[in-house]
């Protein structure tokens, strides 16, 4: 560690102080993004886990491949428990 100075000191005692701030803003995001979630089962009987998963796909924009991932696992499924499509 490399803090000598007051200086120094004072400098990592922001940073911290940011840091603190930022994690606070996570914990924020997260509690309201548990309301929504919360607001689309109770009203539209959205599935939290579901929809947790098409936020993760608009924000990668990455349906394309999920959906081939997604056929991909439903055949090799069948195919591990003997059935054809």
């Amino acid at each position: 560690m490399h803090i000598q100075s007051d200086h120094d000191k004072q400098k990592v005692k922001e940073y911290f102080k940011q840091a603190l701030s930022v994690n606070r803003s996570i914990e924020e995001g997260r509690a309201e993004l548990k309301d929504i979630l919360d607001v689309l089962n109770e009203q539209h009987e959205v599935n939290p886990t579901v929809a947790r998963k098409v936020i993760a796909a608009m924000e990668k924009g990455n349906m394309p491949e999920i959906r081939h991932l997604n056929e991909q696992f439903e055949d090799l499924y069948q195919a591990a428990i003997g059935k054809v499509k």
